[in-house]
C-alpha cells in the first residue's frame, strides 16, 4: 500500500513511517497539513494516517481536503485527545475512523490490506 502519514510530532511520524515500511508499505511522511496536501497532489495514496492535533489546520480539516482532492482512498485520524477534549476544541470527527495514540500495529492491521 501507498500510505501518507501526517503528524507534526516528527518522532511519532518517523516512527510510524518506519514501522509501516518494515511491513512492506511505501510511506511518505509530512509534518504539516499543507505538506500532506502537497504530497497528495503528486499522486494518490491508499491510506492517510493524520494526527488530529496538527498545528494550523486540524487533522479533520486536512482529511476533508484530501477527500476533496480524491487523493486518499481512506483517511484515518489519530489522537491522544479524549472525546471530551475534541468536543471542547470543536473538532468534529464523526465521519472518520479515529485511532488512539499510541497507535499499535494491531490497531492498524484491519486497514492495511489492499
Amino acid at each position: 500500500m501507498k500510505i501518507l502519514v501526517v503528524d507534526d510530532d516528527n518522532d511519532f511520524a518517523d516512527g510510524m513511517a518506519e514501522m509501516l515500511t518494515l511491513f512492506g508499505h511505501a510511506v511518505h511522511t509530512a509534518y504539516t497539513c499543507d505538506d500532506g496536501i502537497a504530497a497528495a497532489t503528486q499522486g494518490p495514496f491508499d491510506l492517510a494516517l493524520i494526527d488530529i492535533g496538527l498545528a494550523g489546520r486540524n487533522g479533520a480539516d486536512c482529511a476533508r481536503e484530501l477527500g476533496k482532492l480524491g487523493s486518499a482512498a481512506r483517511c484515518i485520524l489519530m489522537t491522544g485527545y479524549s472525546t471530551d477534549a475534541l468536543k471542547n476544541m470543536d473538532i468534529s470527527v464523526k465521519e472518520f475512523t479515529v485511532l488512539r495514540k499510541p497507535v499499535k500495529p494491531e490497531d492498524l492491521e484491519p486497514y492495511l490490506t489492499d
